[in-house]
């Protein structure tokens, strides 16, 4: 049989896509799983509506042992994917409800009935499906194009539109460039059952390539190489989602005209069959990289830095994270604001790691939420939303503060909110991006709104506003005036710790890339301290949780700069020197904090 590769993707990221920044930050988005800890066990409490039993949001199991995959995996709400860590449902972000619940279990007493389907024509089933192609179960408006000729089966364009996006991976190309380009055409209801085609996917890319290989008896070549990403998402949609498995064949077999490639139809339906024929489960790996489809390279450096844990760490990166807001508290009360969303049928729950934190029962469009648009709430995961009160802003005082790497501005929106008089200079190096930033600032009511302004404001343009928005490379600060009371540097690194959110990171990253991302903090953080002023203080974070990142970054650091001083700092009762929070910590994203100050 000829040699079928496990392809990892290829090319490697710029440095202001979704997988690799540069003085930029990552989305957030989708719903977290629920565990099973009752009320005051973890630290988020209940709003006004909770009862009974609250979710868990203590840390997993130990590595686990070596397990057969099958079509029982729980499948949360569905919400569209978002284009950075802080921001959700703003814009192109904007997440979306989808039907779907627990998922339908395989059942061989159904394979003859459905096999029987298979291969009958519409006219044969004689209606018995709620029309040709349609898919039952899945929901209003879920594969439910417009047939596109006699030949087309309703689904086919989702279908081809999440291979796409898959395929698009594979070659380099974010997540959030794919999705735009895929998905032009299809309703906010199709592109979130394509969102959830294409993560599920990902995540999980190294197990359904360990059970689709043997399936092929030759060898896809670079021009073909889609009709493998097709197979994956369907293998996905078995497996782990709530679609019945004859909609899953035909829609996938009529997309393989949609992919140009029409000729495979028969191998990828006949694959599908056997797939379904032998039990529709994954084969299990004993190999922790695999079993967690993982990049090898990256499972070794987690292995090396925390050991058992890192098999801890990869299965939470897996799951999907909670939509949390942070309620603008300069505006009104977070408990005012939980009576809001009670009064439109929405469930919050407070989270003892910050006051501002409201984190919502189900993930939903958030532009529909009570406040939203009119700026009382922004998005921001519970880890983004320690950081900003870690500066020590003093309301009412004019301080000087400098975000050198602001987009997309959840944490310069946090800023202004906890001192709204503060002077603060938002910079970030791609124009774009800090045109994100506007956004999210003139939303909030911090910018008046400037319709048309270029992207790369400045002062001049904003006269009036106390906030300067700036194009400037962090690396190099020498066009700024004057020192500054805080720093932020919320530092591009390599998002290892954001991977739920963004499993795209998993394939785009390479591990080349961390010594340059490293040299690049180093420089960023040589050029902020050098703005600080005596007594100020610096705040670094990432979105990491890679140690040569973090802390051997800081200790590098202190190394080069005898007089700077770490400042312990207190969260929820207990001190830190340095914090690394992992993923799914306090159902929170991976975060690394380190809080420095120069001496009077």
């Amino acid at each position: 049989m000829p040699n079928f590769k496990d392809y990892q993707g290829s090319g490697s990221q710029g440095r202001n896509g979704s997988a690799q920044r540069s003085n930029s930050n990552h989305g957030s988005r989708g719903q977290g799983p629920r565990g099973q800890g009752k009320a005051g066990q973890g630290p988020c409490g209940f709003g006004p509506r909770g009862q009974g039993q609250r979710p868990n949001s203590g840390s997993g199991s130990s590595a686990r042992a070596p397990r057969v995959f099958g079509p029982t995996s729980p499948l949360g709400t569905l919400v569209a994917p978002v284009r950075d860590r802080e921001t959700l449902g703003h814009g192109q972000g904007s997440a979306h409800r989808a039907p779907f619940g627990d998922n339908q279990r395989f059942d061989p007493r159904r394979e003859d009935r459905e096999q029987r389907r298979f291969s009958e024509t519409p006219r044969e089933r004689g209606g018995r499906d709620r029309g040709y192609g349609q898919e039952r179960g899945q929901g209003r408006g879920h594969g439910h194009e417009q047939d596109r000729g006699l030949n087309s089966v309703a689904g086919a364009q989702s279908r081809a539109a999440a291979a796409k996006i898959v395929e698009s991976v594979n070659s380099g190309m974010s997540l959030t460039d794919a999705f735009p380009q895929y998905c032009v055409g299809l309703d906010p209801r199709d592109q979130a059952f394509v969102h959830e085609i294409v993560y599920g996917t990902l995540r999980q890319r190294r197990l359904l390539m360990l059970t689709l290989k043997p399936m092929f008896d030759y060898k896809i070549t670079e021009r073909h190489r889609i009709v493998q990403s097709l197979l994956l998402t369907a293998l996905y949609q078995l497996v782990f989602m709530r679609v019945p498995a004859h909609g899953v064949v035909s829609a996938t077999v009529s997309a393989c005209g949609a992919c140009g490639q029409k000729s495979f139809a028969p191998t990828v339906n006949a694959i599908l069959r056997r797939f379904l024929r032998e039990g529709a489960t994954l084969t299990s790996s004993e190999d922790l990289a695999v079993a967690n489809s993982f990049p090898d390279w990256l499972a070794e450096r987690l292995q090396a830095a925390y050991g058992e844990r890192a098999a801890e760490i990869m299965s939470k990166s897996n799951e999907k994270a909670p939509l949390f807001l942070r309620v603008e508290n300069s505006k009104l009360s977070t408990n005012d604001y939980l009576k809001m969303l009670q009064d439109h049928e929405f469930v919050g729950y407070t989270c003892q790691l910050s006051p501002c934190a409201v984190r919502l029962e189900v993930p939903t469009n958030v532009t529909l939420l009570p406040g939203f648009n009119s700026g009382l709430c922004t998005v921001q995961d519970i880890s983004a939303q320690l950081a900003a009160p870690l500066l020590q802003l003093e309301a009412g005082k004019a301080q000087r503060v400098l975000d050198c790497c602001c987009a997309p501005g959840g944490k310069t929106a946090h800023i202004l909110d906890l001192n709204p008089q503060a002077e603060v200079t938002a910079l970030d190096v791609d124009a774009s991006r800090l045109k994100q930033t506007r956004s999210t600032l003139e939303r909030l009511g911090r910018l008046p709104h400037t319709s048309g302004a270029s992207s790369a404001a400045t002062s001049e343009q904003i006269p009036t506003a106390k906030v300067h928005l700036q194009e400037l490379d962090a690396q190099n600060l020498d066009a700024l005036s004057g020192e500054f009371d805080r720093i932020l540097v919320d530092a591009p690194c390599s998002g290892t710790g954001v991977i739920r959110r963004h499993p795209d990171i998993k394939w785009l990253r390479r591990a080349k890339d961390i010594p340059n991302l490293v040299q690049t903090q180093a420089q960023i953080l040589d050029a902020a301290y050098a703005k600080l002023a005596k007594g100020g203080i610096l705040l670094y974070t990432t979105c990491s949780i890679l140690p040569e990142e973090n802390d051997e970054q800081i200790k590098a650091f202190l190394e080069r700069h005898s007089d700077a001083q770490l400042l312990p700092f207190t969260i929820n009762g207990q001190e830190y020197q340095t914090l690394q929070r992992m993923p799914g910590e306090d159902e929170g994203d991976g975060f690394f904090y380190a809080r420095l100050q120069k001496p009077l």
